[in-house]
């Protein structure tokens, strides 16, 4: 039998030959230069810190057990406790849902780094969950990029005991924040993680295959009615179990003479016909692009008992968000970038017959 005697004797008589170090993380300071390289580390340089989304490039763990950034629930959970009369972030109602002290001041301070801060209530609290999706995405696509240097990221966190602005990627009706979205895409065994060097453009591949692709790297330019302003393209090796820089690409070269504000960039990276991943990149933030006013097809339909829509724009749309009002339904593609000149087909898990889906769907996007 095993005498409980120390945490230390404990371990070493249940595994006598393992080296265990019992903590998380392991050097928890994150203000210290000297705990990124050992173990791993939780970064609350952002948030706490105040430091810039762009900064989880450069404070880089071996392993990252914990990271994260806060939104409000989605519209449809906040009516479950507070009454149009609390609708203000200041509201004795919604501060007693937040689960920060300093969370509502963090959220507008980021928000105002990168996108324009809503007046209106319901596209605030919709803008959150865009900033914390663009904050999910930033770290993780650091964190892929640097293996084998860093070689995990955790987030913290998943979801919430009771309904409140948190740190959650689902809420507490377990629905999807942008956030989940993004962890998900970003989390595939194969991503591209394009990333702005200075002048360049360097295209990243990060692949968890153990074997290596050939494959085909497609960058266009598009302007925001979906013109092309430049595109290149050519093949690519994409070296198993690694992080491999695929191609640098100049902005001016990129631009050819376009205006930076109104301009989206797309990075595909395809094997054979099959599109493995696909990136929206900008040449300035959200708040210095020249926005366009999108008008929206939306058709509903249903195919061997699964509903969807079909989904197009006149003119780029960022960030939309797709839902039904009083319903709990579940896009499987949401938060995105419709690109004008495409057709977005998404499942929607829902009670509603699709005549019902195309009248009571609410779109919501960046402006």
């Amino acid at each position: 039998s095993i005498q409980m005697g120390s945490q230390e004797t404990y371990y070493k008589e249940l595994d006598a030959d393992r080296f265990y170090i019992h903590s998380s993380p392991y050097l928890a300071n994150w203000g210290r230069p000297e705990s990124w390289g050992i173990g791993d580390s939780h970064n609350w340089g952002v948030w706490y810190g105040q430091k810039t989304f762009e900064s989880l490039d450069t404070d880089l763990p071996r392993f990252m057990s914990e990271f994260g950034f806060q939104s409000f629930p989605e519209m449809s959970t906040i009516e479950t406790y507070a009454l149009p009369e609390d609708y203000d972030i200041e509201s004795e109602v919604m501060k007693s849902h937040q689960r920060s002290y300093i969370g509502n001041g963090r959220i507008l301070d980021y928000m105002k780094m990168y996108y324009w801060v809503p007046e209106e209530f319901e596209q605030f609290i919709y803008m959150t969950h865009v900033l914390q999706g663009l904050a999910t995405k930033m770290g993780i696509e650091a964190h892929r990029r640097n293996m084998p240097y860093c070689m995990g990221s955790l987030i913290w966190q998943i979801n919430d005991c009771w309904p409140v602005a948190s740190w959650s990627t689902t809420d507490y009706y377990h629905k999807w924040k942008a956030a989940h979205y993004m962890m998900r895409d970003c989390f595939k065994e194969v991503i591209v993680a394009p990333k702005w060097e200075g002048d360049s453009l360097a295209i990243y591949a990060v692949s968890d295959r153990q074997e290596m692709i050939q494959g085909r790297l497609v960058v266009e330019v598009l302007d925001f009615q979906g013109n092309s302003i430049s595109s290149v393209e050519k093949g690519v090796d994409v070296t198993a179990n690694t992080s491999t820089v695929l191609w640098k690409l100049n902005r001016e070269v990129l631009l050819a003479g376009g205006s930076e504000n109104e301009v989206v960039l797309v990075v595909r990276l395809q094997e054979g016909d099959q599109v493995l991943d696909e990136k929206n990149i900008y040449f300035v933030y959200h708040k210095d692009l020249d926005l366009p006013t999108p008008h929206f097809s939306v058709q509903a339909g249903e195919e061997n008992d699964e509903k969807f829509i079909q989904v197009s724009s006149d003119k780029l749309a960022c960030n939309v968000m797709f839902c039904i009002p009083g319903e709990s339904a579940f896009f499987s593609d949401n938060y995105i970038d419709i690109i004008p000149g495409r057709n977005y087909k998404i499942k929607v898990d829902t009670d509603l017959s699709p005549t019902q889906i195309q009248e009571r769907i609410k779109i919501r996007y960046v402006h």
